[in-house]
């Protein structure tokens, strides 16, 4: 329903995977994003957070039926949500992840796949498709 609810529901699915308290890491990523909106425009977020002793990077990635409301930098709604954690210790893993994330949404043609992504495994091979001109 609103951005808040997308976040808290994003880090549940990511805590199950994780094995820990959904409120610390919907905490952490709702700080993240008090420094500046991780809407980057086009339709698309990419939430995240960089927590000590995270360990192995872990995300979720979400598309939406319907638009929302995310105060994404060029006001537009979301669709297309990459949440990501990585390891606070690890910085160069997580501007790598943000560069791919970019590359995975940089052509017009991707970014309409994506949205028209009928389920996960669309989206999942989607990615390795685009991973596989990098």
């Amino acid at each position: 329903k609103n951005k808040d609810e997308l976040l808290y529901f994003l880090s549940n699915k990511v805590e199950k995977a994780r094995g820990i308290v959904p409120e610390d890491l919907y905490n952490e990523v709702k700080e993240r994003e008090k420094k500046i909106s991780t809407g980057i425009g086009m339709g698309i977020a990419v939430p995240h957070a960089r927590i000590l002793s995270w360990g192995i990077t872990s995300m979720a990635v979400a598309v939406l039926k319907e638009p929302l409301e995310y105060n994404s930098l060029d006001d537009k709604p979301v669709r297309l949500i990459f949440f990501f954690v990585s390891d606070k210790k690890k910085v160069n893993e997580h501007i790598n992840i943000l560069a791919k994330i970019s590359f995975l949404v940089a052509e017009d043609k991707d970014r309409e796949r994506f949205f028209n992504a009928s389920s996960p495994d669309d989206v999942y091979n989607h990615i390795l498709e685009i991973e596989s001109r990098i």
